[in-house]
């Protein structure tokens, strides 16, 4: 009988494994704390200890596992279940949990956004430039919430024409830079959306006190009050993510060639700091400056286009040649007093 018992124990390692594996979370954790309570009862049996340093070593991959979920494309109810699992083996701070979520949503929003780049055609499929109001991420079903329309008149000069030397730069920039608006807006009204739910005293106004060396929590600062040191994980995350999108932009928006390009831009943009401002994230005072330097670019580089135009249309015109007043086949023209005078002398002449 003991020899069974011992073989069970034994074999308890290799069953948490077996469970991690096969992503039953549920039952890893009973498992985990079961051969933990029996180390924590029995300190003096070797074999007990030995196999209790088995079973952490395997819980450090399966936090490994869960912490990797959040760098996918989960789902609501898939975060609740995974941080619900974390909190359970109570390795993280309430504090490192969260960080460790954002953090783990930000590399998940990186790649996306890397893979849309890449994957992001320089046209789309008819030929045409990409149109506003087409992107399939909208996070409202409300008409009111849509990207504003753009003018069929002003989408067929959002770009150069086929052989400019700048329209497969500048139509591959207008495409990232509308993907890039779109996806932003939806993922970090999802990743925000998430956070709030999975981490509730957000909204509750509970704060939780710094943490000290040794994961110990403190005291909360004098004159502290509201949940800032919750509020601040957040929002320090969404500012970092809105800078990294407004220097892609900027990066991008030194290829449009053309004013119409930059004001489908812009929309989109604007459109994302009005749609993120439901969340607190409203950026749109951010984007005049670096859209006044696109603008101002453009301008000088169609004044300079035009003129070098206006100057070779000038050169290769035909004079025709002026002949010279002073010459004598040519008959003197009066002028208009001396035309006036006479006029006068016949009048008198008639009167008399």
């Amino acid at each position: 009988m003991n020899g069974a018992r011992v073989l069970e124990v034994l074999e308890m390692p290799r069953l948490m494994m077996t469970l991690v594996r096969l992503e039953c979370y549920d039952e890893a954790l009973d498992l985990r704390a079961y051969v933990k309570k029996q180390a924590v009862a029995f300190p003096g049996v070797r074999v007990l200890q030995g196999v209790a340093e088995e079973v952490q070593a395997i819980t450090s991959l399966m936090i490994s596992q869960l912490l990797a979920m959040f760098s996918a494309n989960v789902q609501l109810p898939v975060c609740l279940k995974v941080v619900g699992y974390l909190r359970r083996l109570d390795v993280f701070s309430e504090t490192a949990l969260r960080r460790l979520f954002l953090k783990s949503r930000a590399e998940w929003m990186r790649s996306s956004l890397n893979k849309s780049d890449a994957a992001t055609p320089s046209k789309s499929a008819d030929g045409a430039t990409p149109r506003l109001g087409n992107s399939s991420n909208n996070n409202s079903n409300n008409p009111a919430d849509a990207p504003p329309a753009q003018e069929p008149s002003r989408l067929a000069s959002a770009s150069p024409q086929p052989g400019h030397p700048g329209y497969s730069s500048s139509t591959a920039a207008l495409s990232r830079l509308v993907r890039l608006s779109d996806d932003t807006r939806a993922m970090i009204f999802e990743i925000i959306t998430q956070y709030r739910a999975i981490f509730a005293d957000e909204t509750s106004g509970t704060l939780l006190p710094p943490e000290q060396p040794g994961g110990a929590r403190g005291s909360l600062p004098l004159g502290t009050t509201s949940h800032a040191f919750t509020v601040a994980v957040l929002n320090d995350w969404t500012s970092q993510r809105l800078v990294e999108f407004l220097e892609l932009c900027e990066k991008d928006i030194v290829h449009l060639a053309e004013g119409a390009a930059i004001a489908t831009v812009l929309q989109r943009a604007m459109y994302c700091g009005r749609s993120l401002g439901r969340v607190g994230a409203d950026f749109r005072s951010l984007l005049p400056p670096m859209f006044e330097d696109a603008v101002l670019r453009v301008t000088k580089n169609c004044l300079g286009a035009a003129f070098h135009r206006f100057r070779s249309m000038l050169e290769d015109f035909r004079w025709a040649a002026v002949p010279d007043s002073s010459s004598s086949s040519t008959p003197s023209v009066p002028t208009l007093g001396a035309v006036i005078e006479q006029n006068r002398e016949k009048a008198v002449k008639a009167a008399l």
